[in-house]
């Protein structure tokens, strides 16, 4: 409600940046009333199939290796303290971080038989989950064995990535839901994660969300929240601020899951594209999203 409908924002105002900013949330009709998430309750959980973790909303913090070393461990413990996830870019933990751990996802470092980065939950030495360029040149899931794999990270930072992170969220998406195991759609038990330094808000979040990704990882936003440009206060500041930006999002995807006729994001908006609509995308675009045009019902 806020990024979309009636804003002053792209693309009614300002000029678009990113294809997200083509879209907008296609408010509720009368026969699936809005909700008001101040009085009525909005369901932002969402579960991470295969290790069976539960998210409090469909937020992951990333920890770059460029972030000062206050603002990685705020990231860390506000991640554990929130119910959510942290998304360490390296092979180890600094020290201290161990026992938040339950929360961590880190890289392996190693690569899967078919080329793709590896990310672990800490402590898990079975599932894995795959990395994967931001790409739809890579069709690599029909030909993968799934055994032990729990998700896919498709991460527009990643080297080799050439294609939005929406489109290519979408396509990954759709991909998965193509292919079966035991007569069961793969896209059932495996978790999609969208990453890039480029999510500004809770309107990217809402909108990757409803082109298939099960949560979005959150770049550079917690970096300047917290006002970390040039400048590096103390943990307990940047903690806090972090903290502040956390439950700010969580409430802003309320209002416009509400405005949706959304009671839960899990059952309801992940990969509902039927609650998008585009204004000024080509064709070919709106149909690698699977989006409709503005005014078609």
């Amino acid at each position: 409600m806020i990024a979309s409908m009636g804003s002053t924002g792209p693309p009614n105002v300002e000029e678009p940046v990113f294809i997200r900013d083509h879209l907008v949330c296609d408010g509720a009709q009368v026969t699936r009333p809005s909700i008001d998430p101040y009085r009525e309750p909005v369901d932002t959980q969402i579960y991470l199939h295969g290790v069976g973790i539960r998210l409090s909303q469909p937020l992951i913090l990333s920890v770059h290796p460029d972030y000062p070393s206050v603002v990685r461990r705020a990231l860390v413990r506000a991640a554990y303290n929130l119910g959510l996830l942290a998304y360490i870019r390296g092979t180890n933990l600094a020290a201290g971080e161990e026992v938040y751990g339950g929360r961590i996802l880190l890289d392996d470092g190693s690569r899967s038989h078919a080329g793709l980065g590896v990310v672990r939950y800490y402590g898990h030495n079975g599932p894995i989950m795959l990395k994967t360029p931001s790409t739809i040149g890579l069709e690599w899931a029909a030909n993968l064995s799934w055994k032990n794999i729990v998700g896919v990270i498709v991460d527009e930072d990643h080297a080799g990535s050439d294609t939005p992170i929406e489109v290519a969220t979408s396509h990954v998406d759709r991909m998965l839901r193509r292919i079966s195991s035991d007569g069961q759609p793969m896209r059932d038990r495996i978790t999609l994660i969208a990453s890039s330094r480029s999510i500004r808000g809770a309107d990217d979040i809402f909108k990757l969300v409803a082109l298939g990704a099960d949560a979005v990882a959150l770049g550079d936003a917690a970096l300047i929240a917290a006002d970390c440009i040039g400048k590096t206060p103390s943990e307990d500041i940047v903690y806090e601020r972090i903290e502040n930006l956390a439950i700010a999002l969580q409430k802003e995807v309320k209002l416009l899951a509400g405005a949706a006729g959304v009671s839960s994001i899990y059952t309801s908006l992940v990969g509902n594209r039927e609650l998008l609509r585009a204004i000024g995308l080509d064709a070919d675009t709106r149909a690698r999203l699977g989006v409709k045009l503005a005014g078609v019902g």
